[in-house]
């Protein structure tokens, strides 16, 4: 049923015949007519019928007349049973009748007609009246929308009449506001219809394109459509940009605010700090007083290109200021994303609790400023950070629900950047919760995600730079999955593609310290430990967030383990936890399964170990699925520490070879350790231990 059309000939014909043909005159008109209409009442369905008997007349003075009845002339007597003085007289017949029509209101004020039944009455009106008489019509019901100041219902009707140059006028008029609500999906549909030329003979909608292109992450196409207003101003690039002279002067200071917010915008998302910082202070000379969307912008932006150069003091004062700004005009949306990069700063030195706490109060605050029941579109942006920071200390079950709020958030607000950020957190969410189907699917829709951007931009032939970072982003945690879950050869297959596709160096650890990871797998510690001592300096020396520090301790420390490094081990693994602790950051040890949850188990039994450490070998022992319960069973004997340890290398499905390199014993000793846990454990196979273990709570 879901392959059905309007024009499919077996439903048309049943309908025609069954349904519509058998009404009256007035009732197939009012039905043809009012199909142009998503929604309809009476007072616009009257609007509509009137305009059809004076375009009637219209086409028949260019020598056609449309075999349509007419309307007017009510009262319509229609038989002894039917009389219609009004249309809302046939939206009541037609609601009684269950003629195909759905009530939106409980007051019989607004309908909309079943979407099948409205898909065939529009292909009837287009075989009846042809396309100019339903532009017509289109022109009326923006008229009657206009008249009642609906403006994007007007603009929506004006764009199917074709009415390009008045279209234009009123997305000009209403742009302004459309930004500052986060409306740039809807912005950008209606400016993908106008021809280019019509757009481009208005300097502001060049404008407009140009930020909502920028929330889509295509910047080069951004760009372009700056300049295509810098054009039809009589500007050139330094003139706008940094220079001053007679051309400024004749220009709207408020345009060339614009243009300089999103040059600046558009090099810090190309990672030009150095341009951004020095533009920027060019602009807010240039700019009013009162010209809050572009301070709050600018400032907004030089505090991203500070926090990316590891400046935290100057981006906080910056998005201290926009958040200010934003609070004093109003405008929310500078305000969340003031406060997202403001949260991201504190998550940067390892105070994820403040960061936690700005973003719950981000998230109040877009949700209570929301309308229609929905909160501002940029929350989920907030939600996303929140949901980081949530896995981080394995709080997956509302780790989940923010990272499913930050996509909705960011699907509505039309950020391409921020909604592939945040399906990345959802995959591994999804992931370190054992959903493994899912996080694949979740990436798939990423990758579509993507691809709908790059073929948006096709036709203006641009690169998005943006994009192809996020893309590189998403190759490497599916590699990184696949080394998780044990397929260690497809994920070395995908790295050697990432680096011939990319021309990666060799002591690139690559994201998620992919790399090191690799080698570790395959048994190459020295040369996982070389990469993993030049990331760990870089980090150190660079003032590097905390998070990236103490992913490559806690990795060092494994390495160090395996390798057999005892000493080494356990010192890097204390310099990790004490960083660790702080943030209380979990995950980043779990995500290093077996070996971390050996190491600090051996740690724990010097008898030196704090809380921390026991929340993140309980996190080692949680039940990976919500809500599974583990059975009461008891042991008869305690396991041995090394028998513990063999124990977490069998359901980590490693070989006994696999676990003699690990443990740096004899194969014959691992067999003797089996054997003993069999007998403990009264067990007869590998996977039979896993699942007694499993429920005595010892994995």
């Amino acid at each position: 049923i879901q392959t059905f059309a309007g024009d499919d000939r077996y439903i048309l014909d049943y309908l025609l015949e069954e349904v519509l043909q058998r009404q009256p005159e007035a009732v197939q008109g009012f039905m043809l007519r009012t199909s142009i209409l998503e929604r309809m009442c009476g007072p616009l369905c009257d609007a509509l019928l009137g305009a059809g008997d004076k375009v009637t007349r219209e086409q028949g003075d260019m020598g056609g007349q449309w075999d349509i009845p007419l309307s007017s002339g009510y009262p319509v007597t229609q038989s002894s049973d039917h009389t219609f003085v009004s249309s809302q007289d046939i939206l009541e017949y037609l609601e009684r009748a269950n003629l195909f029509i759905v009530p939106l209101d409980n007051k019989r004020q607004w309908y909309r007609y079943h979407h099948l039944f409205g898909e065939l009455l529009r292909h009837r009106l287009q075989q009846k009246m042809g396309e100019i008489g339903v532009m017509a019509l289109h022109r009326a019901a923006a008229a009657w929308y206009l008249h009642h100041t609906w403006q994007a219902e007007a603009i929506a009707h004006l764009l199917r009449a074709q009415d390009f140059e008045r279209a234009a006028g009123l997305i000009e008029q209403n742009a302004e506001g459309m930004l500052q609500r986060n409306e740039t999906a809807m912005l950008r549909h209606w400016l993908d219809v106008i021809p280019q030329d019509t757009v481009r003979a208005h300097p502001f909608l060049c404008l407009s394109y140009a930020w909502a292109l920028v929330a889509q992450a295509q910047f080069d196409a951004a760009a372009m459509w700056v300049e295509y207003a810098e054009t039809a101003l009589g500007l050139s690039s330094e003139v706008t940009n940094l220079g001053t002279g007679s051309q400024r002067d004749a220009v709207d200071k408020s345009m060339l605010g614009h243009i300089a917010a999103l040059h600046i915008t558009i090099d810090s998302n190309r990672g030009s700090d150095d341009r951004v910082i020095k533009l920027a202070q060019q602009a807010l000379d240039n700019l009013s007083a009162d010209d809050a969307l572009l301070r709050s912008i600018i400032a907004e932006s030089v505090g991203e290109a500070y926090l990316r150069r590891n400046d935290i003091p100057n981006a906080r004062r910056a998005f201290a200021e926009s958040i200010a700004i934003g609070e004093k005009e109003g405008n929310i949306i500078a305000m969340l994303a003031a406060l997202s990069g403001l949260g991201v700063s504190y998550v940067c030195e390892g105070d994820v609790h403040q960061a936690v706490r700005i973003y719950r109060q981000a998230i109040a605050l877009g949700t209570s400023r929301g309308v229609g029941g929905q909160p501002v579109p940029a929350t989920g942006l907030l939600h996303m950070h929140l949901a980081s920071c949530l896995y981080e200390w394995n709080e997956l079950d509302d780790a989940l629900h923010h990272a499913q709020q930050g996509i909705a958030g960011c699907e509505r607000w039309g950020h391409t950047m921020n909604l592939l950020d945040a399906y990345c957190i959802l995959t591994r969410i999804q992931h370190a919760r054992g959903h493994h189907a899912d996080a694949i699917a979740t990436l798939s829709a990423a990758e579509q995600v993507m691809d709908e951007a790059c073929n948006r931009s096709l036709p203006m032939g641009q690169q998005i730079l943006g994009l192809d970072w996020a893309r590189y982003r998403i190759q490497v945690l599916q590699a990184y999955f696949r080394l998780q879950t044990g397929n260690v050869d497809a994920a070395a297959r995908s790295v050697a593609q990432l680096v011939r596709q990319r021309h990666i160096s060799e002591d690139d650890a690559l994201p998620y310290l992919l790399r090191p990871r690799l080698y570790l797998a395959q048994g190459n510690v020295d040369a996982a430990l070389s990469l993993l001592a030049s990331a760990r300096r870089h980090n150190e020396i660079n003032n590097a967030p905390i998070s990236w520090l103490l992913d490559a301790l806690a990795l060092q420390a494994c390495a160090f383990y395996m390798k057999g490094n005892l000493p080494r081990s356990i010192e890097t693994l204390e310099r990790a936890l004490l960083l660790g602790e702080p943030g209380n950051y979990i995950r980043t040890f779990v995500d290093n399964g077996t070996p971390m949850d050996v190491l600090l188990r051996q740690y724990a039994a010097r008898g030196v170990a704090s809380d921390y450490v026991g929340c993140i070998l309980a996190a080692f022992s949680s039940p990976t699925h919500p809500g599974e319960e583990s059975s009461a069973v008891s042991l008869g004997e305690a396991l041995s520490e090394r028998e513990t340890e063999v124990l977490h290398l069998i359901a980590a499905d490693l070989s006994n070879q696999q676990i003699a390199d690990a443990l740096f014993i004899s194969i014959n000793t691992v067999k003797t350790h089996i054997r003993r846990l069999y007998g403990k454990l009264h067990v007869n196979s590998r996977l039979q231990a896993v699942e007694r273990a499993r429920d005595l709570n010892l994995l």
